[in-house]
């Protein structure tokens, strides 16, 4: 587990201790309060063995301007030596180097929480690796609830209109390993859950349940924000995963009438699925030429459970080849019996599926 240790002085505890929360919430890393007791380098010197270092810097912590000698070797030189990221944070204004505005610094005295938001923007950008936006993004009110019900900590939001969603969406990127929106109107929960998998490169070989608590398993560990557009209020409790992730829905919707997919590719399996669906009941015998292409597709990335919703549908509406499909599908199931969609199982290997043995009526 990753570690935090905040340096503050002992008038500091209780920001500390805010800042801690703020921080343990959304990333779940093990935080430690290193009190300064009067000697703010020393102390900092003892944090520096953390994943983090933040300073706290106030009247109490800095009662008097510091000589460079005294500070640069704790505050800038042994930071690089150790390379352990380190934040200075103004609590309340006091005679503290300025040239540590140069450094990662962070403001804090005028408002407490915005100044802790560019922080946890601060973590989450070395934790993906990118440079962060050195400036707090810019207060929308629109977004002031939202902010602190699913930015600031995990929580969920029903029926949130599409247009805030998009502002949501654009603002908040920096504050989440990764911000995805999901097309849920007319869908079944199968296909939400495949494609949330196939956003998160995770590997979901198992049926709808198995699969649901392998994606709850993951968002568990992740700070992911996910907005769902048009889901049924039948839906939202299978979706709204828990642990660090943070959900949106917007309103539920009709279904959209869908277009038909000329090239199917895993980018577009949704979209093909979706076609698929509303033609096997009009034509069972083009529908199930739709559906065994697509079938193809989702069994080179292992989403038997889509697969099978095809399969169930061509199935239900009949046609040629009913022999083949219940043999897939009763593949599948024994499948399922054998090796389940669980983190810390082996990956079911996709290759094990059998390909079509009469290409030609795929083809036709």
């Amino acid at each position: 587990m990753k570690s935090v240790s905040i340096c503050h002085a002992p008038e500091d505890r209780e920001r500390a201790r805010e800042l801690s929360r703020f921080i343990e919430v959304n990333f779940g890393f093990e935080i430690s309060l290193e009190d300064s007791a009067r000697d703010l380098p020393a102390a900092v010197e003892r944090a520096l063995s953390a994943n983090f270092a933040i300073v706290m810097l106030s009247p109490a912590s800095v009662p008097a301007p510091m000589k460079r000698e005294a500070w640069e070797p704790a505050f800038v030189k042994a930071p690089a030596e150790y390379g352990t990221p380190i934040a200075f944070v103004l609590v309340e204004n006091c005679p503290f180097p300025d040239l540590l505005r140069r450094q990662r610094f962070f403001d804090c005295s005028q408002d407490f929480l915005a100044g802790e938001r560019a922080l946890k923007r601060w973590i989450l950008a070395h934790e993906r690796g990118i440079p962060s936006a050195p400036e707090p993004v810019a207060a929308i009110e629109a977004l002031a609830p939202l902010w602190l019900e699913i930015v600031d900590q995990p929580g969920s939001w029903n029926d949130l209109a599409p247009v805030v969603a998009s502002l949501l969406e654009h603002e908040a990127r920096e504050d989440f390993e990764a911000v995805l929106r999901l097309r849920c109107a007319g869908r079944p929960l199968a296909l939400v859950l495949g494609e949330l998998g196939h956003a998160l490169a995770l590997k979901l070989p198992g049926p709808v349940d198995e699969n649901r608590r392998g994606l709850a398993w993951d968002c568990a560990a992740h700070r992911y924000l996910l907005i769902f557009d048009g889901a049924p209020e039948s839906m939202r409790d299978a979706l709204n995963f828990g642990g660090r992730s943070s959900v949106v829905f917007t309103p539920p919707t009709e279904r959209a009438m869908p277009a038909p997919v000329a090239q199917i590719s895993i980018g577009n399996v949704a979209d093909a699925i979706d076609y698929a669906l509303g033609v096997l009941p009009h034509d069972p015998e083009a529908g199930g030429r739709l559906g065994a292409r697509i079938v193809l597709v989702l069994s080179e990335y292992s989403r038997y459970a889509e697969a099978d919703l095809v399969l169930e549908a061509m199935q239900r509406a009949g046609g040629s080849r009913m022999e083949w499909v219940a043999r897939e599908r009763a593949w599948i199931h024994e499948l399922w019996g054998e090796s389940v969609g669980i983190p810390g199982l082996p990956p079911t290997d996709a290759t094990q599926l059998p390909l079509f043995g009469d290409a030609e009526w795929i083809a036709a």
